[in-house]
């Protein structure tokens, strides 16, 4: 995941971005799976980065349920990356 090292501050805009166009999305699957506001951004990246964006998401969930993630338990481009998956889960939540 070097790469995404390198580009942290445009990974950010394109995640903001990409998450603020799915909050208008449709509850209908197929349309998502389609048409969905975030596939021409998942897909300029490798299959493996959606396996772990959604380990950043189910880690989030860990540590909203108490579990002890310690500070040296992932590298500090992967906490960036939590809380900007933390916060878009926030938000998320908030507008429902």
């Amino acid at each position: 995941m070097a790469y995404l090292q390198e580009d942290i501050p445009a990974l950010e805009r394109a995640f903001k971005a990409s998450f603020e166009r799915v909050m208008e999305e449709t509850d209908d699957p197929d349309w998502n799976f389609n048409n969905h506001p975030a596939l021409p951004f998942l897909e300029r990246f490798d299959p493996s980065f959606g396996v772990w964006v959604n380990r950043l998401i189910e880690l989030g969930l860990l540590v909203q349920a108490g579990y002890p993630l310690a500070k040296n338990d992932i590298p500090p481009v992967e906490w960036k990356c939590l809380a900007l998956v933390n916060q878009w889960r926030q938000n998320r939540v908030g507008k429902k």
